[in-house]
C-alpha cells in the first residue's frame, strides 16, 4: 500500500483556466444584460424586411459550397 500522497500544487495552468472561467462567465452577463435592454417584443415597430430576388445561378446555390443537390430559382423551380 502506498503512504500518504501531498495534494499537487495549483500551477500557471490552473490560473490561465479560472481566468477563462471568470471571462466566459462575465461575457454571459453582458450579452444578458446587452440583450434585456430590447424587451420581450423586440420586434414591434421594425420595418417589413424586403424580399430580395437572387438570379439562378450556382453563385447562390448550392454547387458554390461543394454540394450537389437541389436548386431552386426564388419563382420555385427546382431542378436536380
Amino acid at each position: 500500500m502506498a503512504g500518504p500522497q501531498r495534494k499537487p500544487h495549483a500551477d500557471i495552468y490552473t490560473a490561465l483556466l479560472a481566468i477563462a472561467l471568470v471571462a466566459i462567465l462575465l461575457s454571459i452577463l453582458f450579452m444578458y444584460l446587452e440583450t434585456a435592454d430590447y424587451g420581450a417584443d423586440k420586434y414591434k415597430g421594425a420595418p417589413p424586411v424586403a424580399r430580395l430576388d437572387l438570379p439562378a445561378t450556382p453563385m447562390y446555390g448550392t454547387v458554390a459550397l461543394g454540394r450537389v443537390g437541389r436548386f431552386c430559382t426564388a419563382e420555385g423551380d427546382c431542378a436536380t
